[in-house]
């Protein structure tokens, strides 16, 4: 089972930073800095698995790792009915965090101690529907196809009907896959500067959705009508001349991980999709360490750098006393 715990997705550092786009490793130090915090905070994105307890000890109430949703409850070999036991406290820990105890209903007794627990586990599930469908033909297909592909960036887990899914690439970056071809074509000719260009059909495009014309990337960062205004240079890529009718070709296909954290891989057809999003603070010191991270390794980890106002000292990438507050805001028993 792959245990995929990643907090801030590389759109998010990319607009920290101020980056023209992907670069080879940011993704890496995306997935390094949540590494560190899952292992300092938790899980913030839910994983399923079976857990065993020794009921036994407890005449009541029996403490549980951070439950935050059931699939069943087996005592000593016996399913109970959801009228057995009761989940504390009734109103969870914290909006959209966990369970931290579980209590046997009086008809029940005492838990023996073999209590074993499905379902999801972790401190915080929270989703947020993106507004667009998918189809996965099979279990094992890698390649996820959506009609606007500004919305799926490597770092997100996505969940279609019940299987969790990681975004590994997308959006011209590091490993993505290839643009598909668009209908619309250049409506006039575009130097190397220029930041907004005609289109034969604007209504094509989404606001965000990464182009590909001739062999430079793009960003459209508004639309009216057929006039999009561009980023340039995309994904470190040369500006350039394009010709009236150059052919555009458009991000919209994602690498994906498939059946992570313990769901199941399975085909989906025309499905919703959305996607997990972690607390806001514990997303934004992923970010902040992503960031520090990346800056570091970019003066060779000596931790300055010249520029025309003088050196720039980087903080601590890993901050403890951040992320030690944080800890506090999630603390259980």
């Amino acid at each position: 089972m792959a245990n995929v715990q990643i907090f801030c997705y590389l759109k998010q550092v990319i607009d920290d930073l101020g980056l023209p786009g992907d670069e080879a490793g940011l993704f890496d130090r995306i997935k390094e800095a949540s590494q560190v915090l899952a292992n300092k905070l938790g899980h913030y994105i839910p994983v399923s698995e079976a857990r065993t307890f020794d009921g036994s000890k407890f005449s009541g109430e029996v403490k549980i790792s951070p439950l935050l949703s059931v699939t069943s409850v087996v005592n000593d070999g016996d399913t109970l009915t959801t009228d057995e036991y009761t989940l504390l406290p009734l109103n969870r820990e914290w909006p959209d965090g966990p369970y931290s105890y579980i209590l046997p209903e009086d008809n029940m007794g005492q838990f023996s101690d073999e209590l074993v627990i499905t379902g999801n586990w972790g401190k915080y599930s929270k989703t947020q529907a993106l507004g667009i469908n998918g189809t996965l033909a099979t279990a094992v297909v890698t390649s996820l196809v959506v009609t606007n592909g500004s919305l799926l960036w490597p770092g997100m887990v996505l969940l279609i009907d019940s299987e969790q899914m990681l975004v590994e690439a997308s959006n011209g970056g590091e490993n993505s896959p290839d643009p598909t071809l668009a209908t619309s074509q250049l409506a006039q000719d575009m130097d190397d500067h220029s930041e907004e260009v005609l289109v034969d059909n604007g209504a094509e495009f989404f606001q965000g959705e990464v182009l590909r014309l001739d062999s430079e990337d793009v960003l459209i960062r508004r639309k009216a009508g057929h006039i999009l205004t561009l980023q340039r240079g995309w994904n470190n890529t040369t500006r350039a001349e394009h010709k009236m009718d150059c052919a555009m070709y458009v991000y919209r296909t994602a690498t994906i991980q498939r059946g992570v954290n313990g769901s199941t891989a399975a085909t989906h057809s025309g499905a919703a999709i959305s996607y997990y999003k972690p607390p806001e603070d514990v997303n934004y010191l992923t970010r902040q360490i992503a960031a520090l991270m990346r800056q570091k390794a970019k003066t060779g980890f000596s931790g300055r750098q010249s520029g025309e106002n003088g050196e720039a000292f980087w903080i601590n990438e890993f901050p403890s006393s951040k992320i030690h507050d944080i800890a506090l805001n999630y603390k259980l028993w």
